[in-house]
C-alpha cells in the first residue's frame, strides 16, 4: 500500500514544480492556470485519503492537464513579451 502513496507524492511534488514555474514565469494570475492546478491539487487530496490505485487515473489526467495549461501559458506568455 505504501507504493500508491509513493506515485501520489511523485505527482504532487510534479505539481508543486509547475506551480513553481508558474510563478516564475509570471502566469499563476491567469484563471486558467490556476484552476487547472488547483484541480490537479485536489485530485491528489482525493487520491491520498482514498488511498486506492483505481483513482490514480483521475489525478494522471489532472496533472498532464495542468501541465499542459502551464506549457501552453508560457508560451503565450513569451510570445506577448
Amino acid at each position: 500500500m505504501s507504493s500508491i502513496y509513493r506515485v501520489i507524492d511523485q505527482y504532487d511534488r510534479r505539481v508543486r514544480d509547475l506551480t513553481k514555474r508558474a510563478i516564475k514565469s509570471g502566469i499563476m494570475p491567469d484563471a486558467n492556470v490556476y484552476y487547472a492546478l488547483n484541480a490537479a491539487e485536489k485530485a491528489i487530496t482525493a487520491a491520498r485519503k482514498a488511498g486506492e490505485a483505481a483513482i490514480m487515473p483521475n489525478v494522471e489526467d489532472a496533472v498532464a492537464e495542468a501541465a499542459r495549461v502551464v506549457d501552453t501559458e508560457e508560451k503565450y506568455a513569451a510570445a506577448r513579451d
